[in-house]
């Protein structure tokens, strides 16, 4: 009980003081939970950061549900061809860079370059969804669907990061490897969580109609259908399907089918994903362990700075001719931030007694103080310089 009071009063005294200083909430909740965290105070229960990855599934599950209740399908039809782009091309050159430069720096094969290209590379949608929906309310940017794209892209790519990261980690550690079952992974995923997420919104929507639900239940019944479809993911994880793709199309569905329910849904989400917020990013800021980084600090600097120069010009080269240079510039800034994929997966080479884990862990935590600290300022600080605000 001690450790989820401070959580919670540790974070809102962060976001007053932030608030107030012109620094990004997270960054501050990130300090917080570092120095209650077992790297410095070690005031939070054991128990609680036994349930760390469970308690930062659900607040991102929320921050997902609030994506698919904002998103209207009819804007995304003039952007299908920006998201596959800034969803899928970005991410992959920056894996590869990363892997390219593991091999070169720290004499990494080609699988285990690979494997911390997939940890590194991927931004994080807790930052970017949350600043898309707030572009999003505010109206900036909306002339040329920049908050869809961050909606959408931040969150595809981080799941793309993910998939492509346990698939290294089969080839990694079986002797006998299904290599069409790898190659037909990703795409199979992205098909069936869009058609069982597509099916679900239609029963949703149905039962809606039959039974009237308080907004309240309502709520609680999305959040626990979500965390069910999470449940079940993972314990037939054999299976090509994502969960968090699957809860933003049934979302989505539910609000091209009931647009005014949507709305008032999303502004009670709104308020649960104040206090989520704060215990996404405190946990985040608690399993950051900085006794790795004096010995990897240049060179994960190096990986992590050049990955981003090559993710930076792909996005660059890929989206100018769509888009204005300030829209487009913005778009560069939008996906840099990394923190919650890096927070989650970035352990478990180290945990799994890999020989090279504390370099991923190490560089894991130089990805998500970099990126999170200049990604978010550059964000917040030139949203209203560089998209037009719509009146």
């Amino acid at each position: 009980m001690l450790g989820i009071g401070l959580i919670i009063i540790g974070g809102i005294i962060s976001n007053f003081i932030c608030d107030k200083v012109k620094l990004p909430r997270l960054i501050g909740l990130m300090i917080i939970g570092f120095i209650i965290g077992p790297s410095l105070l070690n005031l939070i229960d054991k128990e609680i950061l036994n349930l760390d990855l469970d308690i930062k599934n659900i607040a991102l599950i929320i921050l997902l549900i609030r994506a698919g209740l904002s998103i209207n399908i009819n804007d995304l039809k003039n952007i299908k061809k920006r998201i596959i782009i800034i969803s899928f091309i970005p991410i992959s050159i920056e894996i590869t860079s990363v892997a390219l430069l593991g091999m070169l720096l720290l004499k990494l094969n080609l699988i285990e370059g690979l494997m911390l290209g997939s940890i590194v590379g991927a931004v994080s949608p807790a930052v970017i969804v949350d600043r898309g929906l707030k572009l999003l309310n505010r109206k900036y940017g909306t002339n040329y669907q920049i908050p869809q794209l961050m909606l959408i892209g931040g969150s595809l790519d981080s799941i793309f990061s993910v998939i492509i990261f346990n698939l290294i980690l089969v080839i990694y550690q079986e002797t006998t490897i299904n290599y069409a079952y790898i190659i037909l992974n990703v795409p199979l995923t992205l098909l069936t969580s869009i058609i069982i997420g597509y099916f679900l919104g239609i029963i949703i929507n149905k039962l809606i109609k039959k039974i009237n639900f308080d907004n309240i239940y309502l709520m609680f019944f999305n959040i626990a259908l979500a965390c069910l479809i999470y449940g079940l993911n993972k314990e037939f994880s054999f299976i090509p399907f994502s969960s968090l793709i699957c809860v933003i199309c049934y979302n989505m569905y539910f609000k091209f089918h009931d647009d005014h329910l949507a709305l008032k849904l999303n502004q009670s989400f709104s308020s649960i994903w104040k206090i989520a917020e704060i215990f996404l990013f405190v946990l985040v800021g608690a399993v950051i362990n900085i006794s790795y980084l004096p010995k990897y600090l240049l060179v994960g600097l190096i990986i992590v700075i050049i990955g981003l120069l090559f993710r930076s010009l792909i996005i660059y080269l890929t989206l100018h001719k769509d888009l204005p240079k300030k829209e487009t510039i913005f778009c560069i800034y939008a996906f840099l931030p990394k923190a919650t994929v890096q927070a989650a997966i970035g352990g478990i080479p180290l945990s799994l007694g890999f020989s090279f884990g504390q370099e991923f862990l190490a560089i894991s935590v130089i990805a998500i103080i970099l990126t999170t600290l200049v990604g978010t300022i550059l964000i917040d600080s030139t949203y209203y310089k560089l998209l037009t605000k719509e009146k």
